[in-house]
């Protein structure tokens, strides 16, 4: 059975061997017969995209295995990573080059729409509201959140200019790409199993590739500059941000000096401290571990959830206690530290500060939720 179903036409042999190549291999060694050959490699190529020169190998391979209905299936999950003309998987190159075509045609879009009104015999009453508009469906061609505004949108005080220079701008754009990059390619990963313990732990390979190399780039441009003071010394910008909290070493110390303060600030009250971890149901986590097995196995019940579902659900659940605190008339103050679990998904610590009356309540009145 073929995972492709209804009438296709043909592709001709030479595009066959052009598909086949770009997956690194040759006409002859497809899978199938060949109207086998034309159906699936037609929609894998189509579906994949600019994403075909990377999946195109392992979905032949698959195809050779297991057949081009499994193939297909599993080819449907890069279908997420692959938004028009942007593959989320692809180099940073091919990131950037996207993101400097994308603020260059929203550039052109509101200079159209500016242009127009302007020619008209009665012109719009805010061309650059009228060039947003038009930019909308770039935005929600690729899924990518609008730029937050300033002011409202309507009225006479409205700020927007902001907002059109970050729709023309390609350092935006590579934010937002970069952003969508991390989330869903980090996503298909914890789908396929692949973050776990012993694994992938904690994230995907690929995101932390690319952290890795967004620091070097930023290391190489810190290094390159350098900054002057009034006494005429130079430092360059990477010495600089040795001495402050990007130093991991220095952010690590002033949070210990910080949760010191508030512990004997809280002594001096006389008040007690407490620690709580909150964690979510196994229908939130992608795997978990057996520690007699020593392996990581999928949870059957997981609902599908990304991590960033599963902290916007941590965060209902701390405004919920937080209502009942108040009710009851108690005030906590403390710190909150995010983690993730081997398998991607976040839990909370959180070292909170009370009144020794409440602990008893407190302890209830977070536990309830």
């Amino acid at each position: 059975m073929n995972g492709v179903v209804g009438n296709q036409t043909p592709i001709a042999g030479s595009e066959l061997v052009k598909l086949a190549a770009l997956a690194g291999y040759v006409g002859d060694t497809l899978p199938g017969g060949r109207i086998e050959q034309h159906e699936n490699l037609r929609w894998a190529a189509k579906a994949a995209g600019p994403a075909w020169g990377d999946v195109g190998g392992e979905y032949i391979r698959t195809a050779m295995r297991v057949g081009y209905y499994k193939a297909n299936v599993k080819l449907r999950e890069h279908q997420p990573l692959v938004r028009g003309d942007l593959y989320l998987a692809a180099d940073d190159a091919d990131i950037r080059s996207f993101c400097d075509r994308r603020a260059k045609e929203c550039g052109r879009v509101l200079a159209v729409a500016m242009g127009n009104s302007a020619n008209l015999r009665a012109p719009l009453i805010d061309p650059v509201i009228e060039g947003l508009r038009e930019c909308m469906p770039v935005l929600d061609r690729y899924g990518l959140d609008w730029p937050a505004p300033s002011s409202r949108i309507t009225g006479p005080g409205a700020d927007l200019m902001p907002l059109v220079r970050r729709l023309c701008c390609h350092i935006w754009w590579r934010r937002q790409v970069r952003r969508l990059q991390a989330r869903e390619v980090d996503q298909l990963a914890r789908q396929r199993e692949r973050v776990a313990k012993y694994r992938e732990c904690y994230c995907s390979d690929f995101v932390v590739q690319n952290r890795r190399a967004a620091q070097r780039r930023n290391l190489e441009t810190l290094s390159q500059t350098v900054a002057v003071n009034d006494a005429g010394q130079e430092y360059t910008l990477a010495e600089l941000s040795e001495l402050g909290v990007s130093n991991l070493e220095n952010r690590r110390a002033e949070l210990m000096t910080r949760i010191s303060g508030f512990e004997k600030v809280a002594e001096q009250r006389g008040h007690v401290g407490e620690f709580w971890t909150f964690t979510t149901a196994s229908r939130w986590h992608r795997m978990r571990w057996l520690s007699k097995a020593r392996r990581a196995v999928p949870v059957s019940r997981w609902n599908g959830s990304t991590p960033r579902q599963v902290q916007d659900w941590l965060c209902i659940l701390w405004a919920r206690i937080r209502a009942d605190l108040d009710r009851l008339g108690i005030r906590v103050y403390g710190f909150r530290v995010v983690e993730p679990h081997h398998d991607g998904t976040p839990h909370w610590h959180l070292l909170v500060f009370m009144r020794e009356a409440d602990r008893r309540a407190a302890r209830c009145a977070a536990s309830i939720c």
